[in-house]
């Protein structure tokens, strides 16, 4: 028996709203995981948002690109929709409110904007004592697959 692969029925339209805030959440971590996983050929360990709030969301290790035997160890966190950042002209503009989100007192981390129209994703390296500014990304912050 075939098994059909394909549908030519027209997927469901994605609804974006406050009251799925939690599903669409876990499901930007979903889709950015698999994004880093990808790019940076990383290993992923979720971190704690969905047990203690503490708001990072995941842990990915990789292999330092130039250091034969290093690996790098980075704290990610995921946002998404437009409360944190939108695109604009071609390039992403973070708002304050997603430095402020995502600041840890003595760590780096790597913030992850995830476009929900586009399904696209997009990176911002957060040091703890740099400034919380709107600020816009190009084309070069946008995580591509390897």
């Amino acid at each position: 028996m075939a098994t059909i692969l394909h549908s030519s029925k027209k997927l469901p339209t994605p609804v974006i709203s406050r009251k799925l805030n939690g599903q669409n959440g876990n499901d930007a971590e979903i889709l950015s995981a698999s994004f880093l996983v990808n790019a940076f050929n990383a290993e992923v360990r979720w971190g704690s948002r969905n047990e203690d709030g503490s708001k990072i969301d995941l842990f990915i290790s990789y292999a330092h690109p130039w250091k034969n035997g290093e690996r790098i160890i980075l704290l990610v966190q995921i946002k998404s929709g437009v409360s944190y950042g939108k695109m604009e002209d071609g390039k992403l503009k973070l708002y304050k409110k997603a430095f402020d989100e995502v600041k840890r007192e003595l760590n780096n981390i790597c913030l992850i904007w995830l476009d929900q129209i586009e399904g696209e994703c997009y990176w911002a390296y957060i040091h703890p004592q740099g400034p919380s500014n709107v600020t816009e990304y190009g084309k070069n912050h946008l995580l591509h697959l390897a």
